[in-house]
């Protein structure tokens, strides 16, 4: 998983200092090729991160719209997540909270889409036979149960299939 993590900073590097989309293009293949990734990954990964929503994307910062939030939140991280880096991203949004409800949990060994992953790599969503792990579910309904004690609005877990 190091190499992975390692690849989607470098890509990430690119995409923040390349001066436009084709740019971007012409040294993230060459990166991903000198990586040996196959045709088909570097493909996806052009497809998807070489555009002006990529770009925009890698230089985005949530901190100032999240500071703006007055309510509770909960933040949820995959461990092996390689999109969303909770060993990075869960220190800092829990130094932002500011409402005593608010949580942030870490899911060992799920992925971005909070399934069950070693390696937390995209190609493997849609191979993977669990749509989102019960426990994540779990946390989320206790969540909201303990933001209204005593509501009979309460969500109820054994109405929660997998």
């Amino acid at each position: 998983m190091n190499k992975a993590r390692q690849q989607v900073t470098e890509v990430t590097k690119i995409l923040r200092t390349a001066t436009d989309v084709e740019e971007a293009k012409r040294r993230m293949k060459a990166y991903l090729k000198a990586e040996d990734l196959s045709w088909f990954d570097i493909r996806a990964n052009l497809n998807l991160w070489a555009t002006p929503w990529g770009m925009w994307y890698a230089d985005y910062d949530p901190a100032p719209a999240y500071k703006a939030v007055r309510g509770p939140v909960l933040a949820l991280y995959g461990g092996t997540d390689l999109q969303v880096s909770a060993e990075k991203n869960a220190p800092l949004m829990a130094a932002m909270q500011t409402h005593p409800a608010s949580e942030v949990c870490t899911f060992s060994g799920l992925n971005h889409l909070f399934q069950p992953s070693d390696s937390g790599k995209i190609e493997e969503y849609s191979k993977i036979d669990i749509t989102i792990d019960e426990e994540v579910l779990r946390k989320i309904v206790d969540w909201m149960n303990r933001l209204s004690p005593g509501s009979e609005s309460q969500v109820n877990t054994a109405h929660i299939s997998c």
